[in-house]
């Protein structure tokens, strides 16, 4: 629905509708209205994972309405023109429920695709039944604009097979529950919603089934529903649950973790209180990671609120990684590769000449 959206003033459409590269899609779900706002947070969380900043969504319940016929916080950001032309051709019926995907063409594909399947599976939508697929021109490579080359998609021919042990293919990973609980350097940003957890602190999130989990990514941004989340799209979670920012003219956030915002309308004069990012102290070594990049503390792990300044806002943790000592690593083991294969090859060669001395003497 790009064309529809190319000239509305929604930029959270507007942008990837006017990208060469980006895309605007539709999911409808049929009977969708009967979901809870719980239940939508929870996909929007669960989109997070493939890198959606937000999932927009509309109820539709009367189509012979018109724009009171729908709910939802963005109609009021659409022009009639584009409401309507969604729900033809979308074929949207009473009760249903629209899910929007805008952003780069790569990351809406597999948000929405992705959703798709979590909601029919949780719906019941799925039929039983066999219905074979041919798919013609299979995408077999995806130009990489930071690596300026072609690179393989995951397609059939590079996908990873797991059974027992390991992994089988090119391109599968495998990956436990510890990690490197080192502290990383604090880089600068200004950016008021940036901020780094001091000591042994986690940010406080919500996963996709809807959980508490925990994170130090503290690259925090406010989705297109006021929703506070991190980079990934995990909705932060306060005192009393997920965070929301209502419309405002400026929002910070205090080193105790207080969000407060100046509503919008009122100048400088008035300054609200929203809520307080929930940061809690956690010893490393008590903590599991999760195959969703989030951490989990175990079942004796010791959890304490955090007090005082558990924040340094403005800044950002990097990554603890050694570039240097990595590659030298890396290096190394590449050797002892090379080496291992030449013996295994001269082990080789030294038995076909011992076959073939064996030959000569019978």
């Amino acid at each position: 629905v790009a064309d529809l959206m190319d000239g509305v003033e929604f930029k959270v459409f507007a942008g990837p509708a006017q990208d060469p590269q980006g895309r605007v899609a539709v999911l409808r779900v049929p009977g969708g209205s009967q979901l809870t706002r719980k239940q939508i947070d929870d996909y929007t969380a669960f989109v997070g994972r493939y890198g959606a900043r937000g999932l927009a969504y509309i109820k539709v319940n009367d189509t012979t309405a018109g724009r009171e016929g729908l709910q939802s916080p963005i109609t009021k950001f659409l022009p009639d023109a584009a409401l309507s032309g969604i729900v033809e051709r979308t074929q949207a019926a009473n009760g249903d429920l629209l899910f929007f995907g805008a952003d780069k063409a790569e990351t809406v594909n597999a948000a929405l695709g992705a959703l798709r399947d979590r909601v029919a599976a949780d719906l019941g939508l799925r039929r039983e039944g066999w219905a074979p697929l041919w798919v013609e021109d299979w995408p077999m490579f995806e130009y990489d604009a930071d690596e300026k080359r072609w690179v393989a998609l995951h397609h059939p021919f590079t996908a990873p097979v797991d059974g027992d042990g390991l992994p089988t293919r090119v391109a599968s990973t495998f990956g436990g529950a510890a990690f490197d609980p080192s502290v990383g350097t604090l880089m600068t940003t200004d950016r008021p919603l940036d901020v780094a957890v001091r000591g042994s602190g986690w940010i406080a999130v919500q996963d996709a089934s809807g959980e508490p989990a925990y994170t130090r990514n503290g690259e925090l941004q406010i989705d297109a529903l006021g929703q506070l989340v991190t980079s990934r799209g995990e909705l932060v979670l306060g005192d009393g649950g997920p965070i929301a920012i209502p419309p405002h003219e400026n929002v910070t956030i205090a080193d105790d973790g207080t969000v407060s915002v100046i509503p919008q309308g009122q100048g400088g004069a008035v300054q609200a209180t929203v809520a307080r990012i929930r940061v809690d102290n956690i010893q490393p070594q008590a903590m599991r990671r999760g195959d969703d990049g989030l951490f989990r503390p175990g079942e004796d792990a010791a959890v304490e609120p955090a007090a005082g300044a558990a924040l340094s806002v403005g800044t950002l943790e990097s990554s603890n990684v050694n570039l240097a000592q990595s590659l030298v690593e890396m290096i190394a083991l590449s050797r002892q590769f090379e080496l291992q294969v030449k013996a295994i090859r001269s082990a080789d060669e030294n038995a076909q000449a011992a076959a073939a001395v064996m030959r000569i003497n019978g």
